[in-house]
């Protein structure tokens, strides 16, 4: 299992931000993320909402 402290994550996220915000997300847009339960889906949930968006955490184990 990987631990992650804050001031990475805060790095994490900050890299994250500037790697979507050319994607074209914006604020109050809806970011829909298909991953498995992992660790790194929060870091980018907290991206996401630095960004000002709302993330739509989606489960892999409900496709059909």
């Amino acid at each position: 299992m990987h631990r992650y402290s804050y001031a990475p994550s805060r790095q994490l996220v900050d890299r994250l931000v500037k790697r979507l915000i050319p994607l074209g997300i914006k604020r109050r847009e809806h970011v829909a993320m298909l991953f498995p339960t992992v660790p790194e889906m929060a870091l980018l949930q907290l991206a996401v909402a630095t960004i000002g968006a709302v993330s739509v955490p989606l489960n892999e184990r409900l496709g059909g």
